[in-house]
């Protein structure tokens, strides 16, 4: 199993606060991702912490952007992944 930290853009409020619907949105459409085992919200980091079958960050971040894309949609909202990271 490998961890990663995902940082997402558009889903806070400009007063820091996040938008709830945004993140089970997002929690939701990459839960169905192939590969992925866990995902968890870290609210004081406004992060997502990542479990993954996939030992190659480019595939991590390639099912990411497809779910933020589809959790936009949904939303009608715009999200970008602002950075991947890997856990140690």
């Amino acid at each position: 199993m490998n961890c990663y930290y995902l940082q997402i853009e558009g889903m806070g409020f400009e007063n820091g606060t996040v938008c709830v619907p945004c993140v089970f949105a997002f929690l939701k459409e990459i839960e169905k991702q192939k590969g992925v085992m866990s995902v968890r919200f870290l609210s004081m980091e406004k992060e997502f912490l990542v479990a993954s079958e996939d030992p190659k960050p480019e595939k991590v971040k390639k099912r990411a952007l497809e779910a933020l894309k589809k959790a936009g949609l949904s939303l009608g909202k715009e999200f970008r992944l602002r950075s991947l990271r890997t856990c140690c």
